[in-house]
């Protein structure tokens, strides 16, 4: 902390603009990139419509889902059941936060945080 601030006094002193610096080193330096991942699980069934919507929405949004057909997996349907209370689909599970139906703006709302 104590370099820095000799530095930036020093720069200021021969008249250089500190931002100019700044800019300069952050061109220059590795970048840290950080992945966040959601796991987004969407309980479907071959006939909704509104399943298929939900899908290509987040294939256009490039994040991977996990499609759980729960027409041939009652484990899976009891489980949508107990998560949402319903028993139409789609549901989509982003992260614990459960969304019944396929309300698209407010899954972009919850999405923008992420």
């Amino acid at each position: 902390m104590v370099r820095a601030h000799k530095r930036s006094l020093w720069a200021r002193e021969r008249g250089e603009d500190i931002s100019e610096r700044a800019r300069w080193a952050s061109e220059r330096l590795p970048k840290i990139v950080f992945e966040v991942f959601i796991m987004i699980k969407i309980y479907t069934t071959p006939s909704c419509p509104y399943c298929q919507l939900a899908k290509d929405f987040f294939q256009e949004k490039n994040l991977e889902f996990e499609e759980i057909n729960v027409a041939l997996d009652q484990e899976a349907l009891k489980e949508m059941v107990y998560k949402s209370g319903q028993m139409g689909v789609p549901v989509i599970d982003i992260d614990g936060k459960i969304f019944p139906g396929f309300n698209r703006p407010e899954i972009e709302k919850f999405l923008g945080g992420k």
